[in-house]
């Protein structure tokens, strides 16, 4: 029995690496408290799909470190995905599983913080214009 549309989607076509996540309609929150629950339990198949969606952020967000984490805002990082990490026990928790190498501290995380948006602008305007705005 299915218990959404990704579901049926995912199992139809499986030679297709899909992502969860990405299916706008991916509200399922027992997809994500199974996900928690692996993740709980350091089952190696959750911890490569939670590796995979911290990946596809970084992509999406220009996240070139692990510490990178440190500059997100949550307005940058939209509704869905604060609402996901909710699901998962939390951004840290999350990249504590990704990535146990790293010491993380919590208060480094600047989450609603004005400077890190500011940051986050920062690094878009020099990824638009690399040799500077002066250039335009």
């Amino acid at each position: 029995m299915y218990d959404s549309v990704p579901s049926v989607i995912i199992d139809t076509y499986p030679e297709y690496p899909w992502k969860r996540w990405k299916f706008v309609n991916c509200k399922s929150k027992k997809w994500w408290a199974n996900l928690r629950y692996g993740l709980a339990r350091n089952n190696p198949e959750a911890l490569k799909t939670a590796t995979a969606y911290i990946t596809d952020l970084e992509k999406e967000h220009k996240i070139t470190s692990p510490e990178g984490w440190y500059d997100m805002t949550w307005e940058v990082l939209g509704h869905a995905v604060r609402r996901q990490m909710n699901y998962l026990g939390g951004l840290l928790a999350v990249l504590q599983k990704v990535y146990p190498n790293v010491e993380w501290k919590a208060s480094r995380f600047h989450t609603y913080a004005k400077k890190s948006t500011q940051r986050s602008l920062s690094k878009t305007m020099q990824d638009a214009f690399p040799a500077g705005v002066g250039t335009i």
